[in-house]
């Protein structure tokens, strides 16, 4: 950072550098740094803030109101939602159901009886 280096027979200020995937600085002295949630950035320093989530490590969001990188939070599981039962317990359906039959055989046999009161 502070070291030149001579180029083309020009001294040149050296710096640091992104390593090859981007998720680490490397200094003038090859020392690696991981950049954590972000990326480097093209100073060849690790970003310290964010303005979209290409400046995050993948795995990673940038979070607008802060503009810091947050960890993605975990997908959500497959039949999530909301559930009255829990899966593969039907007895409240059967149940229901054999109340409505029963409703609907004794209005029925009302009916029936009530017809029969009538013709005597």
């Amino acid at each position: 950072m502070g070291s030149t280096a001579c180029v083309g027979g020009t001294c040149v200020a050296r710096s640091s550098k992104c390593s090859a995937d981007g998720l680490s600085s490397v200094s003038v002295d090859e020392t690696s740094t991981s950049c954590g949630l972000y990326r480097c950035g093209s100073n060849g320093l690790c970003n310290k803030t964010c303005s979209s989530t290409s400046d995050c490590a993948p795995g990673n969001l940038c979070d607008s109101t802060s503009n810091a990188c947050v960890a993605t939070p975990p997908a959500a599981e497959e039949g999530g939602g909301c559930a009255i039962e829990s899966p593969g317990d039907k007895r409240g359906a059967h149940g229901a159901m054999l109340l409505a039959a029963l409703a609907a055989l004794l209005v029925r046999s009302r009916r029936v009886r009530g017809g029969t009161h009538r013709s005597q």
